[in-house]
């Protein structure tokens, strides 16, 4: 949809430190196998100055938007950044959607939760 919408599509790419930089995609442009086995752009890293979305892959999910990945922290540091030039979407089967997920100060979570049900705005758990 995003390219018949003529959107710019970025890609993420793991570096050899463990960051995410973003590199720009579009339909026909060479992805390869990085450094943990996914596939990923081959490009130069592109400036992100504003998203219209920003889609984040997790294990676990829970209703405050908590996320689990794999315990690298490659999107946690990420996350700190991209939170503030587009809303971020956690993307997961509605089976890695759980009640409530213990995380860890440097943990960071997404403002929605888009599953194959539906689309979900993360919740603030109460105080009580």
């Amino acid at each position: 949809m995003a390219l018949s919408e003529r959107k710019r599509i970025y890609l993420p790419r793991v570096t050899a430190d463990g960051s995410l930089v973003y590199v720009a995609w579009k339909s026909g442009d060479r992805l390869i196998k990085g450094r943990f086995g996914a596939l990923e752009p081959s490009g130069g890293a592109a400036p992100l100055a504003a998203c219209t979305l920003v889609l984040v892959p997790g294990l676990l999910f829970d209703a405050a938007g908590r996320r689990l990945g794999r315990g690298r922290g490659s999107y946690d540091r990420t996350l700190d950044w991209l939170g503030t030039i587009g809303p971020t979407v956690g993307v997961a089967y509605r089976s890695q959607v759980i009640e409530r997920l213990d995380c860890e100060d440097h943990d960071r979570g997404v403002q929605w939760v888009a599953t194959e049900k539906g689309v979900m705005a993360a919740v603030e758990p109460s105080s009580a």
